[in-house]
């Protein structure tokens, strides 16, 4: 069974790789025949190591809008490059941020300095983002902050334990800025500056899927979905959404745009919450 499962397995490290290097993995595939992949990279012959970066998803956002006010970030993340590159993402747009290595630091760090949003990271040493979140929620105030987790996992049942620990968002790692940036958008009510030329794509906004929308598919179509999914298998899923197309158009644009991310957790999650 884990042979089976590597090619898939295989299939997202390799994209997560890409992204980290300011690249895309790209796929074509045609049912019955196969699929092929390919990886883009740029590499300067002058520069022989460069940071990994978040790649971005959208209009790069260069700040906050005018009129919005000052807003305290805490980042609870005990990887020192994950934190870095959080930080320096959050601090170049004009946020004012803080961090925390752990959650047992998280929680003190709430307590004394009011976030109004904080980026929780799941698996820490000396205290993880469950508890930390279950601790921050009894705290004074501590029910109103919205908490957004970092996570690298794809499985529902860990999902779920995030959320009913009072997380209000999942975030998947490797993170692109577009999510980030949406996420606290949602939460805070915030308005950005995007860089010349560029503006938000309310097509592409508009190619959003949610649960209630896959609710409304077969029931057929929604079971071999899910299997394509679990298999991380983009042509058995693109033959799916074929079919959707006929019926449920705005559907099957927003379950493409996953496919092109590889986001196939995603998916999953949508899936399992429209058969709740």
């Amino acid at each position: 069974a884990a042979r089976q499962r590597a090619p898939g397995w295989w299939l997202a490290i390799s994209r997560s790789f890409a992204e980290l290097m300011s690249g895309t993995l790209e796929v074509q595939s045609t049912v019955g025949k196969g699929s092929i992949f390919r990886v883009r990279v740029f590499l300067s012959p002058d520069r022989a190591e460069t940071p990994a970066v978040l790649r971005k998803s959208g209009p790069e956002v260069i700040g906050l809008a005018e009129g919005q006010p000052e807003l305290r970030i805490l980042v609870v993340e005990d990887n020192p490059d994950n934190r870095l590159l959080l930080t320096a993402l959050l601090t170049r747009t004009g946020f004012s941020v803080r961090e925390a290595v752990n959650g047992k630091e998280g929680v003190a760090m709430f307590e004394t300095w009011r976030p109004h949003f904080i980026w929780m990271d799941i698996r820490m040493p000396v205290m993880d983002g469950y508890e930390a979140t279950r601790r921050i929620r009894v705290l004074p105030g501590g029910n109103s902050v919205p908490v957004a987790a970092l996570t690298a996992s794809v499985f529902r049942h860990q999902h779920d334990r995030i959320l009913a620990a009072g997380c209000d968002e999942v975030v998947h790692k490797p993170f692109r800025s577009g999510e980030l940036f949406s996420v606290m958008e949602k939460h805070l009510d915030l308005r950005y500056n995007y860089k010349e030329g560029q503006v938000k794509n309310t097509a592409e906004q508009k190619s959003i899927v949610t649960a209630a929308m896959l609710k409304d598919l077969p029931a057929e179509q929604r079971e071999r979905l899910k299997k394509a999914a679990h298999k991380l298998d983009v042509a058995a899923a693109e033959e799916v959404i074929g079919e959707i197309l006929h019926t449920h158009s705005e559907t099957a644009d927003g379950l493409q745009v996953l496919i092109r991310e590889f986001r196939f957790s995603r998916i999953l999650e949508l899936l399992n919450s429209a058969t709740d």
